[in-house]
Parts: structure tokens; sequence; C-alpha cells
């Protein structure tokens, strides 16, 4: 998958009794999916770089293993998406009458000190529209959660914020290229209020909806969570002037500001790429960045703040 950015050097975390360790303040855990199968199926159980990530299906459909899919198909199932052949992967489902789906991973604060926050952003991706003018977009929930032991059990609080929805709704009932910029949106937001003390677990969960009609296949990529507290730099949800940082979160050669500000531009591996000081309503001319993720940091109204993009 298109590598996600770090605001910070990324930190290698290593993995206990299934949990995913975090081991210092602004550090991002990523995951790209890239471990799961390209073909046939896979356990739910998932291992190696996948470490801390679970799968847990319900109804009378449900079983153990995910299956590998172009998005040709449709059966209501969870699947690891992504060309033919392809190690470039995405996690998804489509949901049914008989089955439905919920991934997430398990995260351990191993900092030391309290986190009150979390900046989380990953890329939804569309792989199959199920029906076409159905008037319903399918949708994949983000759940939070600081007492669950797995991904049934416990008090989740949903986050509207990352909620992701169909892409693109129009056309022919079908496959869909999840890779394309057309049918990936990139969410990022800050989830905040929290107070999870040094040594505590938490989960984080995504829940494909089951909406009425026939299901998309829809998958994430590119997760990124960031440990943080509340006077480090965040994209808060609630904080409006970050709306008019960047105008464009998809670009292609420029990147159009809507407030003045001295701005840098990280890549996937966190080092600066670019730094220029924009105006209201100036462009940048990224020309010489490669396709993929990055993150645009700056300052808006004496605030510090960050938007990720995707250069196609």
């Amino acid at each position: 998958m298109k590598k996600i950015y770090s605001l910070a050097i990324i930190c290698f975390t290593s993995f206990a009794f299934g949990q995913i360790s975090l081991n210092s303040l602004n550090s991002a855990y990523t995951q790209n999916f890239d471990g799961l199968a390209i073909t046939g199926t896979g356990s739910t159980v998932l291992s190696g770089t996948l470490a801390g990530w679970s799968i847990l299906e319900t109804g009378s459909n449900a079983n153990t293993t995910y299956t590998a899919s172009t998005g040709s198909v449709n059966p209501g199932d969870t699947y690891s998406y992504g060309a033919t052949g392809n190690t470039d992967r995405a996690l998804g489902a489509i949901a049914s009458s008989n089955l439905t789906s919920r991934w997430g991973a398990q995260f351990k604060n191993d900092t030391n000190v309290t986190i009150t926050q979390l900046l989380v952003s990953y890329t939804g991706e569309e792989w199959r529209l199920g029906e076409a003018g159905r008037g319903t977009d399918d949708q994949i929930v983000v759940e939070i959660s600081t007492n669950a032991t797995s991904l049934n059990n416990g008090t989740w609080t949903a986050v509207p914020s990352l909620t992701y929805s169909t892409t693109d709704v129009t056309g022919a009932v079908g496959l869909r290229d999840g890779n394309s910029a057309s049918y990936r949106t990139a969410l990022s937001s800050t989830i905040t209020g929290l107070n999870i003390a040094a040594g505590q677990n938490f989960w984080i969960r995504f829940v494909d909806v089951n909406i009425t009609g026939t299901d998309d296949g829809l998958a994430i990529d590119d997760f990124s969570l960031t440990p943080q507290q509340s006077s480090v730099l965040a994209t808060n949800e609630d904080f409006l002037s970050k709306k008019l940082f960047v105008k464009t979160t998809v670009v292609d050669n420029e990147i159009y500001f809507g407030v003045k500000s001295d701005v840098k531009i990280y890549n996937m591996s966190g080092q600066i790429v670019k730094t220029a000081s924009v105006k209201e309503n100036e462009s940048l001319i990224i020309t010489e960045l490669k396709e993929g993720n990055y993150i645009i940091t700056g300052t808006v109204d004496g605030k510090k703040v960050s938007e990720k993009i995707i250069k196609k």
C-alpha cells in the first residue's frame, strides 16, 4: 500500500500477547496491511507484520478465515483486497444478512505517561459497488474502547469524524480499483479527552455497517495511530481552522492553501521534503515530489495544524 506518513520518528513497535506496544509519545504506529494473503484464504488470527490485529465475523455464515479478492465477487465475507497477484493489500469486508465483520487492534500504552489524545489516520478504499442507485452510502465506522479485552466485549465509542462512506456510488455494479484516487478517501482526526494511563490497554476497531440493499466492498489501508498529550501537534476534529489549511487533500502538482502559513511537507519516513511560506488562497508547486502520501504541517491562528495529502 502507499506508505503512511509520520509526524515524528516512526516507532517500530514490539508485540506481546496480541498487544501493539506504543513506546513513546508523538511516534506513529503504521500498518499498510500488505501482510494479508494475496490468493486464497487466510486465518482471522493475524500474525507476522499484522500481529496485534484480529478479525471477528458474526452471523450464520461466519467462519475463521478471510478471502483474497479483487472486488469481483459479492458474497458477505471479510476480504484482503488488491489487484491480482499484487502484495499491495487493504483489509475490508462486504456485509450481508448472514455475515458481518469487524476488525481492529489492541494497543498498550508503554510511554510511561498518560495518553490524552490519539491522532488516527487511514485511507478508506472502495473495491466493489454492490448496488446502483441504492440511495444509501455504505460505511465503515471507527470505534475506540479503553476497557475491552477483545473485539466483541467492553464499551465502545464511535468516532464520527473517522467514518468512511463509499467514495463513489455512481456507475454500474461491479469491481472498483481501490488503489485509484477516484475510489480512495483519506481520513484523519484526533480523538481527544482520553485518560489512558501508563501500562493500560485500549482497542481501535472498524465495523462494516450492514445497510439496506446490497453492500459495497469497502476496506481500510495506510492506518496510522500516534499517541499524544494535549500540548503536542494534533489535528483536532473540533478545530475549525484546520479545514482552512489545505483546500484539497488529493492533489496533482499543486497544493492550494486557505490561510497564510509557513509550511513543512514530510514524506512517509518522517523526513522533511519541502518547506515554503504560502499566502492565503495561494498554491504551492510540488512537481518534484513522487506520487504517494505526505503530511503538511503549519500554523493557523497561532495553533499548529497538520493535514495528510495524497499526490497522484
